[in-house]
Formats: C-alpha cells, sequence, structure tokens
C-alpha cells in the first residue's frame, strides 16, 4: 500500500488542475502545465513497480536509506509540492494573462516570417536539415574512434567516459543532429506538412543513432502537441490511442537499440515487451527526493560544487579538457547508483541548488515559469510567426530540464539555442546569396529544385 499511495496523490493533482482550468483541459491554454504533469507519471510508475520488479533488491529504493514512515511523510511533502506547483501556476497564469492582453505578433517578427516564406522555406528547411544531420552524424561516429564509443552506463569509472568518443563528441554532435527538429517544427508552423514529414524522418535517424530509450514516441508527441496548440487540428480521443499504441513499438525499437550501443544484448529474450521492467526502473526521481527532503544531510556536501557546476558546464571542453564532470555522476554515487549519471527530478534538483529552502522556492519557481509560457500561447495569434516554433522548442528544452531536474544545464541549453538558431540562419544565408555568392552551377540547381518544390 505504500507505494499505491502516490498514485493517489497524482490522480488528486490532475483532478486539482482540471477543477481550477474551469473544469476542462485546455490544449491550447495549459499545454506547458500538461507537459510537466506527465513527467511526473514515469516516478509514479517506478514506486507503483517497487515491489513487482524488487527495486529494493536490485536496482535503488528509497527504503535502503531511510524507514518506511520518513519514505511516507516525504513523498507526501513531495506531492503538496505539486499541489502549489498547480496553484500558484493558475494564479500566475491568471494575473499575466490580464497583465498582458491578447498578444500581438511583433513587427519584427512579421518581417522575419514573410521574409521566410518568400523564400521557399521548404527547399531550404530540407537541405538544412540533411546537411546538418550529416555533419552531426559525422562527427559522433566518423570523426571520433568508434573503438573507444563507450555509452555512461557502460563505462567502468568517471575518467573512462570523460576519454570515450562518446563523452567527447555527445554535445557537439547534438547541436547539429537535433537542428532537424527545430527545422521541423518551423514546416509546421509554416504548414509545410509534407516537407515537415521529410525532416521528420532525418530526426527519426537521429535518435536511432543516439539510442534514445524511447524511440520516436515523445518527439511525435510534442509534434501532436504543437499542432493542438496551434489550432492545426482539433483534439480527438483516437489521437491518444494512437499515441499509446506506437509507444509499445517505439520503446521495444530504443531499448533494443540503447542496448546493442551499450555492448549488451539481449539475446532470446528480446520481445515487443522486454522494455518493461527496465522503463520501470528509469525514473527514481522521486525516490531521490523523498531521501533528500527526509535527510537534507545526505546531498548538503554537494550544494556548492553542484552551483558551481552552472558556469564550468557551459565552458567548452576543447578550451578546458579537465573540466569537472556534469554533477548526475556525483547524484548516482550518492545513491548509490555505480558510474552513472542520476536525475534527481524537478524537485531534488532545486534542493541540490537551494537546501532545503528549496521546499518553499521551488513551486514558486516551476509555477511561474510554466504559467509564462502558457499565456504566451494561449493568448497567440493564429498568423503565422517564427515567434511560436523558436518559443515552443525553448518549452521542450526547458521541461526536460524540469523532467530531470538538471539545472546544470540551463546555461548550456541557451548556449546551444542560441548556437542552433544562428547555424540555421547561416546556412539559410549563404543559400540564398545573402552571406557569400555561391558557384553559378549551385545557384541554378537550388533555382531549380525552388521552381520544383
Amino acid at each position: 500500500m505504500l507505494f499505491q499511495i502516490p498514485f493517489v496523490y497524482y490522480l488528486f493533482v490532475i483532478a486539482l488542475f482540471i477543477f481550477i482550468s474551469s473544469g476542462k483541459i485546455s490544449f491550447k491554454n495549459h499545454m506547458p502545465m500538461i507537459f510537466f504533469l506527465l513527467t511526473i507519471f514515469p516516478g509514479i510508475i517506478n514506486l507503483m513497480t517497487h515491489n513487482i520488479y524488487n527495486h529494493q533488491e536490485i536496482h535503488f529504493s528509497a527504503l535502503n536509506f531511510i524507514s518506511h514512515s520518513d519514505f511516507f511523510a516525504a513523498y507526501s511533502i513531495y506531492f503538496l509540492q505539486l499541489v502549489l506547483v498547480v496553484i500558484l501556476y493558475k494564479f500566475f497564469y491568471d494575473y499575466s494573462s490580464i497583465r498582458i492582453g491578447q498578444s500581438k505578433i511583433n513587427e519584427r517578427w512579421e518581417i522575419i516570417s514573410s521574409y521566410f516564406l518568400k523564400r521557399r522555406i521548404v527547399l531550404n528547411a530540407i537541405i538544412i536539415s540533411a546537411i546538418c544531420w550529416f555533419i552531426g552524424f559525422y562527427i559522433r561516429f566518423i570523426l571520433s574512434d568508434m573503438d573507444d564509443f563507450t555509452a555512461p552506463v557502460r563505462a567502468n569509472s568517471v575518467e573512462e567516459i570523460r576519454e570515450s568518443s562518446y563523452g567527447r563528441s555527445e554535445t557537439l554532435s547534438g547541436i547539429f543532429m537535433m537542428i532537424p527538429y527545430f527545422m521541423l517544427f518551423i514546416l509546421i508552423e509554416f504548414k509545410k506538412y509534407t516537407a515537415a514529414l521529410l525532416v521528420f524522418s532525418f530526426y527519426i535517424l537521429e535518435i536511432i543513432s543516439a539510442g534514445s530509450k524511447t524511440g520516436f514516441i515523445i518527439p511525435l508527441f510534442y509534434i501532436f502537441a504543437y499542432l493542438l496548440i496551434r489550432k492545426r487540428i482539433k483534439f480527438k480521443l483516437s489521437y491518444v490511442f494512437i499515441i499509446i499504441i506506437l509507444a509499445i513499438p517505439s520503446f521495444a525499437l530504443g531499448e533494443l537499440i540503447r542496448t546493442e550501443l551499450q555492448g549488451w544484448s539481449y539475446g532470446t529474450e528480446y520481445n515487443l515487451f522486454s522494455w518493461m521492467p527496465g522503463m520501470a526502473r528509469r525514473d527514481t526521481s522521486i525516490g531521490q527526493t523523498a531521501v533528500m527532503i527526509a535527510d537534507p544531510e545526505i546531498y548538503a556536501y554537494f550544494i556548492l560544487d553542484y552551483i558551481k557546476s552552472f558556469f564550468g558546464l557551459a565552458v567548452p571542453s576543447f578550451i578546458w579538457p579537465d573540466k569537472p564532470m556534469a554533477p548526475g555522476y556525483e547524484i548516482a554515487k550518492i545513491f548509490g547508483f555505480g558510474v552513472q549519471a542520476a536525475a534527481p527530478g524537478w524537485l531534488g534538483g532545486l534542493l541540490f541548488i537551494f537546501g532545503p529552502i528549496g521546499l518553499i522556492l521551488s513551486p514558486l519557481i516551476v509555477s511561474f515559469v510554466l504559467s509564462q509560457f502558457s499565456v504566451q500561447f494561449s493568448r497567440a495569434s493564429e498568423r503565422i510567426s517564427l515567434k511560436y516554433p523558436i518559443i515552443y522548442f525553448i518549452l521542450i528544452d526547458v521541461i526536460n530540464i524540469f523532467m530531470d531536474g538538471q539545472y546544470h544545464s540551463l546555461l548550456p541549453n541557451i548556449i546551444i539555442l542560441l548556437l542552433q538558431i544562428s547555424i540555421i540562419f547561416i546556412f539559410f544565408g549563404i543559400f540564398n546569396n545573402l552571406i557569400i555568392k555561391l558557384p553559378p552551377t549551385i545557384t541554378s540547381l537550388l533555382n531549380f529544385f525552388r521552381r520544383e518544390i
């Protein structure tokens, strides 16, 4: 019963959110909050399967650190924080909506958006996506020595991760390989759906090469959500069933590829549902946070180093080769995970920054940030604008940071986002003879495709 109560708490939070949203879930108005609440669910699954998959013996369990009563009290506090997030979110959302009123697209956004339309965005997006994907693939798998390719959980030490090609090439290649994903939302915004489908195929290849454990289902979910937010489609219950049905082969494919990249093999044990035990064990964020709430001393020594990592991780490795590793590896050591990175979740990550006072500040920070994204989309004009895919792409980054509690990656993510936008505009300028004059042969070829597309 100890591990089933969190699910009841979670349902209460969902019901509270629906109630304060005037009795219905508005995808356009409150999608950021919906995203956030969905990121909590994997942690709920981890707790509910605690005894089914024997987490206490073969995986992480909060009960290996604190007593049953302390655990119950701690995760009750955790869900009280969630309740506060929902209530404060509604307050900030209403206040900001009144203050801002109907959003108008800035004239500068109008100029940029119309310029993209005049320059045949479809051809530019396809070419830029293809080039960036091949650059990313080259950096990750060809420029780096494949013999040294090692995924983090397969390494024997943190030093081995630092020296592996995986550790050295993952971030740099990711800058380029995520650009097709960015271009995908731009094409959807400009209603170029056929081209968006083609660009999505590039991103599917990125997912496969990166060994994502969830496969293609999360990007597909975000695409559906963007179409709903921008009123390109109306919500149908069938969409939910489609996502659920596709999730099964997606998880199976992701788990198989990730396992192969880690140097392991499922052998004859692999089937369509082999991923379930691993997925159930994956998100231990609620358990970690419960331990931190019950025993602040367990992480107090690491607060200063965690704060320092905010700035150290933003320095590229080629400038600072011996910079400290991401704090996720030290967090894993705290909770006995061995040589791998651990994610403490939205609340645990903020406790690493503020200590116990984070229980007061966390709901304020999270609710305010989510409310500002919601206001932007709820007041959005239906006119085409580059503003919305850019805001949406930032929102996905923010949700990922909240989900893992990896706030140390905030500054690097901002730098990476600015680099990605710069790369898109640089390539766009090159292909339209705005930066350099292309050879006549290439210009003629581009003009031919522009006429055809």
